[in-house]
């Protein structure tokens, strides 16, 4: 049975990165969920500085160290979306 769909609100604090994917980026034939949440964290982790307030960027980063060597049999969706520091009015 499906589980019926919830709506959360929450705001991101300025400054702040997120970034939302599909399992095929992190799980394949050869790499299993776990295995491949750890490494998404850790890749991320080695992004230059600058580069997370980049979401194009960091997508491109992110694709590139996640996908190089491994053959995709899934799709992969992602989105970057930071939220820049600014003046508060």
């Amino acid at each position: 049975w499906a589980s019926p769909r919830q709506q959360h609100v929450f705001r991101l604090q300025p400054g702040t990165t997120m970034v939302l994917y599909t399992d095929g980026l992190v799980k394949n034939r050869h790499r299993d969920l776990d295995a491949g949440l750890d490494e998404l964290v850790s890749v991320a982790a080695q992004a230059r500085p600058g580069m997370i307030e980049d979401p194009a960027r960091l997508l491109e980063y992110l694709m590139d160290r996640m996908l190089t060597g491994y053959e995709q049999d899934d799709d992969v969706v992602m989105l970057v979306l930071h939220v820049p520091r600014g003046e508060r009015r």
